[in-house]
């Protein structure tokens, strides 16, 4: 079982470490690009180390950062070869969306990705209607992430500064846009949390008895 300090590193590490570079190489010119190229660079490396170290240390991947990798790294080149930086700043609005329209097709169609994704982890049964209310909620979760960043992104491309400068404001407030979704998935987890640990007091007082 890997350390959820080095877990939660290894997730939001990648990020992270684009700000500061982003940051730091700002109006750098090199062979290679300019200083915001090399900061993206970075992050595409940064996210399939990260990927991989998890499913080394695991033999499998969080759903959630896999997702993430899987659309950021071709919105990453994309952004890399054409020199705009709409289709990084796009990305997590497309992922958002897609995971919601996605876990709300499974939900109308009478099944439960969440539960799909979730279930072999949990100690207990817990029944669908708690499992339905947790996917519902992560749709809310999924949908203030798609606008909070579309809201990020009109600031961001309203500010007078070329585009090949724009990944800098952005990735900084998209660091506190992706630990707000973070701290909300886990404030949504809190109903699940006292549903298990009341379905597990019955069991507890009968082996203390």
């Amino acid at each position: 079982m890997m350390n959820p300090l080095l877990k939660f590193a290894l997730e939001l590490g990648p990020i992270i470490i684009w700000v500061v570079l982003g940051r730091l190489l700002k109006g750098v010119e090199t062979d290679f690009g300019n200083g915001q190229a090399i900061a993206l660079m970075a992050l595409l490396v940064m996210t399939t180390i990260s990927v991989t170290w998890l499913w080394m240390a695991e033999r499998k991947v969080p759903w959630l950062p896999l997702v993430s990798a899987l659309v950021l790294i071709p919105m990453g080149v994309l952004s890399l070869v054409t020199g705009n930086p709409n289709f990084v700043m796009v990305k997590p609005t497309i992922m958002w969306l897609g995971l919601a329209a996605v876990f709300a097709g499974f939900l109308l169609s009478g099944r439960n990705l969440f539960k799909l994704l979730m279930g072999e982890r949990m100690p207990t049964e817990l029944p669908d209607a708690v499992w339905n209310s947790m996917a519902w909620r992560y749709i809310v979760i999924f949908l203030i992430g798609a606008a909070a960043n579309e809201g990020l992104r009109y600031f961001v491309r309203g500010m007078d500064i070329p585009p090949e400068e724009m990944l800098v404001p952005y990735g900084q407030y998209k660091l506190f846009v992706v630990v707000g979704v973070m701290v909300l998935s886990l404030v949504a987890l809190l109903p699940m949390g006292r549903y298990l640990a009341q379905a597990e007091e019955p069991s507890d007082e009968g082996s203390s008895s």
